[in-house]
Formats: C-alpha cells, structure tokens, sequence
C-alpha cells in the first residue's frame, strides 16, 4: 500500500476538508474536475466516520464591511477592490456544501484571515486535544489554502497525507505539479480510495446504528 504509516491510527487521523463551502466552490461547480472532486471528498468524508476518522470543517468567513479585512497580498486587495459581497457568517456562502455535511461529530472550525486554517484559529490545540497525530487534507485550493495547511501542518508536527483526487489546483495542470513536485516532498499523496482500503484493512468500521437509523443523523 502506498500509505505506510503504522500511526495513522483511525482514532488518531482527521480530515480536514478546505475551503468546501458554496461561496469558495460554486465559482468552479461547472467545472468536471470541480465536480469529481467534490465527489471524492463527500466519498472520503463519509468512509472517514465510519471508521471513526474526525471530520473537521475549514471555512472561511468575512466580518460585515469586510472589517480587518487583510489586504497584504494581490489577490485580497483584487478581492477588496472587485466589490464582493462579505461571507458573513450563518450566510450561504460561508455555509458547508450540502453534500458533505456537516453531520453530527464533524467540528467547523473558521478563520476570518489568514491562508492556512491554522492560522488565527482553534484548530491546532483542538487536534492535540483529540490525539490526533495525522491530518488528511482535501479541498480548496492547492495553490493557497492546501499548500499553507501542508506547510504549516509539518511544521507543527503532524504527519499530513494529501489525497490527489480530493484537492484542485488552478490550473488543473498546475495543480498537478505542485502535487509532483511540491506535496510529496512534505507529504503522503495518495488516491481517496486507497486510503480507505487502508483504513479497512487495517482497522474494522465502527458498528453500524439499527436499521432504519441514518448514521450520519
């Protein structure tokens, strides 16, 4: 198996999925890899509870009028100038796609700055508190918010895997080099699916609820 790592215990793994909201996303939904994407990471989402894998929501939201808004990069100041609506929080476009979530055990945990998800939030000392030595990255996009959280990620200490058929990059081939030439240096890179026969092969899901109960309720 291409994932040899004896301490990607289930229960000591999280997967955090990057950026999927509808405002960040449906900009892409015409696209196809868009589009297989999200259906890879709904795919891993829902193998990852049952085997007791934490998903962690990563979102990003804007305060109204954009207020401490950070303009220290060309993109944001592009965004600040283009009249965009905030992401306010509770709104659609800072909401999680409906295709993933979040289902009751998820945790959101959102950043109103920044391009890691670790940067200003909860989410380190949450993962410590939940044993988790392992993250499992998928989401948007690799060019910003998924290389940040793979570098920060090593940089705390954690083991990151990135799952090649759950994450996009602009453009598509660019993306793939940075996965070449930029992730597997930091990281484990490996398809969605492997990492699931990983999981079950080597840990057994958890007991499924009595029939007619959805799990993921």
């Amino acid at each position: 198996m291409p994932l040899e790592l004896p301490q990607a215990r289930p229960d000591q793994t999280a997967l955090l999925l990057i950026d999927l909201q509808y405002g960040l996303f449906e900009p892409h939904s015409s696209e196809p890899e868009a589009r297989q994407m999200l259906a890879r990471a709904a795919e891993v989402s829902h193998g990852a509870r049952a085997h007791g894998v934490r998903v962690v929501h990563c979102t990003k939201f804007d305060r109204p009028g954009f207020l401490g808004w950070s303009t220290n990069t060309p993109s944001w100041r592009r965004r600040a100038r283009s009249g965009a609506r905030p992401m306010l929080q509770g709104s659609r476009p800072a909401t999680v796609l409906a295709e993933l979530g979040p289902r009751e055990g998820d945790l959101i945990v959102p950043r109103s700055r920044g391009a890691s998800p670790f940067t200003g939030t909860e989410l380190d000392p949450v993962l410590r508190n939940l044993g988790c030595r392992v993250i499992v990255l998928a989401g948007l996009s690799l060019n910003v918010a998924l290389i940040s959280s793979c570098v920060e990620g090593v940089s705390l200490g954690y083991e990151v895997v990135v799952l090649e058929d759950a994450v996009l990059g602009f453009p598509s081939e660019y993306g793939a080099a940075m996965l070449q030439h930029s992730f597997r240096v930091m990281s484990t890179v490996i398809k969605s699916r492997d990492l699931m026969s990983v999981w079950t092969q080597r840990w057994a899901p958890l007991p499924r609820p009595p029939s007619g109960v959805d799990p993921d309720r």
